[in-house]
């Protein structure tokens, strides 16, 4: 009865393992991170996608780019406007469009207009906002992904 006991517990232990692995990391987007992910990405091509729980067109475009396999080989950027406290919502988001391989990132709730005016002076926040750079960072807006 020990060995079957001892074996439930490492086999529960190693499942919870597993799922602490298959979560996104998430990282807070302050009023610096906009400038940090374009140092990171320098020489890189990237689309930045910003987006929110409760925009029903921004969570047609993830999942279209979760779906379409003319994306595959495109890096993605996803920053959720929702604010940190929203996280684990965010976070169950991102597990069910099978998005947690991309890089992600959540708005800093006490810092939002700070974020937005960081990121493009002429945004007010509305989204889904998506923007592409090319190799020389040249940043050109996207109105809709399809």
């Amino acid at each position: 009865m020990r060995k079957i006991a001892g074996f439930s517990l490492a086999f529960i232990l190693s499942g919870l393992s597993f799922a602490c692995l298959a979560l996104p990391d998430i990282k807070i987007f302050s009023p610096t991170s906009y400038s940090e992910i374009l140092h990171q990405n320098e020489d890189k091509e990237f689309t930045l996608v910003f987006w929110s729980l409760i925009c029903s067109p921004c969570l047609k475009e993830l999942q279209t780019i979760s779906n379409n396999k003319l994306y595959a080989g495109s890096k993605f950027i996803f920053v959720s406007i929702d604010g940190n406290d929203l996280r684990a919502d965010v976070t169950k988001m991102i597990r069910r469009l099978k998005l947690e391989s991309a890089e992600h990132w959540i708005f800093d709730s006490r810092k939002i207009d700070e974020i937005i005016t960081s990121v493009d002076e002429n945004w007010y926040g509305e989204v889904p906002r998506n923007y592409y750079f090319d190799y020389e960072h040249n940043r050109t807006r996207l109105r809709k992904i399809e």
